[in-house]
């Protein structure tokens, strides 16, 4: 933590980051401690008037910066007459831009003030058209004036942020990309909670029943995807906590995947066009995986296009030339693994389950929240796992069941929680007692506890 030292010869209010640290006296000092990260220092006289802003960066925490505040504060028409001999002055439609007291306003060609100097930072004029941008109490805002100063918009809005070329606007839950050079509306999306002065934006946008989240830059470039289920703002350290597929990882602007237990770092090759992702993803992530008996092999490659999953599923046979594709499409994935895939569909799940018995995909759906096959798998001549039967643990509104291949109810979805064993061997509880399933039949539910009931049920 850095220690700033603020000294002047006159009453000054130090702000920081639009908020008030303290007042300067005459001959004395104003100590603020700071982390390290930039932040906007504003002085006002006293009369609330701006009289110096300026960034400041804190790099370390041994740093123990004196800020001269020098409180000159000069006159309009000194800034005028200055103005005059300035051969750098450029003027667009009639108008030119000038800072007077660290505030902007315009003058016409014979250099009357024709919008005051009341203003953060303008943009020159543009079709008789320009923003601008100014510091109110509760926050810094953006609008179009004309060249006479009169506001187009009839309404200040949250100034988001800017480039060179764009200017973002807040408007109640949504944010307006504008081009400042053409004062037209560029993109606009919906405003997922940005509070931070950062390059990166969060928003969100409306496609079909469900909202997609990525991130977008001041230039209204989509700079992450809109491949998340929710999204955090970015810290001073350049990361984000973001929802992906229901879990919860920390990405960086670099477009890095961390998982939250054990801190390691999963690059993405996220892209502009987004007709596939591909990458290192941890687990329960969608990433492309095989499945392969020796004679014939299964590649599962996730893809994301037009906001949707495509499960691509390709079947090859080492025997045959030709390769079978098939494409499921789906909301979300909820699990890919080597041999089966699980998706949501709306309010139904999609299992695909290779099947090596006559080369294709086993298709079963269940109207659940989730589904948790069960395999009993064996050893094949060649010593690759195969699957000889299965059974689905269903999910649907916090309660659990059991079905079988044929959609058949083995344990009715009423349960709080089901624990296999083998693909027709389950342990059952319900509250805080246990029973068992097994041949076809549940036990009674009077076991206390999991340990309890394995001890009474030689449970392979």
């Amino acid at each position: 933590m850095a220690v700033v030292k603020f000294a002047s010869d006159k009453d000054y209010q130090v702000f920081i980051d639009m908020e008030i640290a303290g007042k300067v006296m005459p001959g004395s000092m104003l100590k603020v401690s700071l982390e390290t990260g930039e932040y906007l220092i504003q002085i006002k006289d006293e009369d609330g008037n701006l009289t110096k802003e300026y960034e400041l960066e804190i790099k370390s925490s041994d740093n123990q910066l004196l800020q001269k505040i020098d409180g000159v504060n000069n006159n309009l028409d000194d800034t005028i007459r200055n103005l005059k001999n300035d051969s750098s002055l450029v003027f667009h439609c009639d108008r030119a831009s000038f800072c007077h007291n660290g505030l902007y306003g315009f003058v016409d060609k014979k250099f009357n003030v024709v919008i005051s100097p009341i203003y953060y930072s303008v943009n020159e004029f543009a079709n008789d058209k320009a923003f601008v941008v100014r510091d109110f109490p509760e926050g810094r805002k953006v609008t179009m004036i004309d060249s006479n100063g009169n506001i187009f918009f009839n309404r200040w809005f949250d100034y988001i942020g800017e480039s060179d070329e764009t200017i973002l606007l807040g408007i109640d839950n949504r944010i307006i990309v504008y081009s400042k050079t053409k004062c037209d509306k560029v993109a606009e999306y919906f405003n997922a909670g940005y509070n931070h002065k950062v390059s990166l934006v969060p928003t969100y946008k409306n496609v079909g029943e469900y909202n997609f989240y990525g991130y977008i830059d001041f230039d209204g470039r989509e700079i992450i995807p809109f491949i998340f289920n929710n999204v955090g703002n970015f810290n001073e350290r350049g990361e984000a906590d973001v929802n992906f597929l229901g879990k919860e990882v920390t990405i960086s602007t670099s477009g890095y995947y961390q998982e939250g237990k054990d801190g390691c770092y999963y690059r993405t090759s996220w892209n502009g066009d987004l007709q596939g992702l591909s990458g290192i993803f941890s687990e329960n992530m969608p990433c492309p995986c095989n499945y392969d008996t020796g004679e014939t092999r299964w590649l599962f490659i996730p893809i994301w296009n037009n906001y949707k999953w495509i499960i691509r599923v390709t079947i090859k046979k080492w025997t045959q030339e030709e390769t079978k594709s098939l494409d499921y499409y789906c909301d979300y994935v909820l699990r890919i693994e080597n041999g089966f895939v699980i998706c949501k569909q709306a309010d139904k799940v999609l299992v695909l389950i290779v099947n090596i018995c006559n080369d294709g995909i086993e298709e079963f759906t269940f109207d659940a929240d989730n589904v948790i096959p069960v395999f009993d798998i064996n050893k094949n001549l060649q010593g690759d796992d195969i699957i000889i039967s299965r059974t689905f643990i269903i999910k649907r509104d916090s309660k659990y069941g059991v079905y079988n291949t044929l959609g058949e109810e083995l344990i009715p979805v009423k349960y709080d929680e089901i624990i296999s064993f083998k693909p027709y061997e389950f342990a059952i509880r319900k509250a805080n007692d246990y029973g068992l399933y097994t041949n076809g039949k549940l036990s009674a539910i009077d076991f206390k506890s999991l340990e309890e009931l394995k001890q009474n049920y030689y449970v392979k």
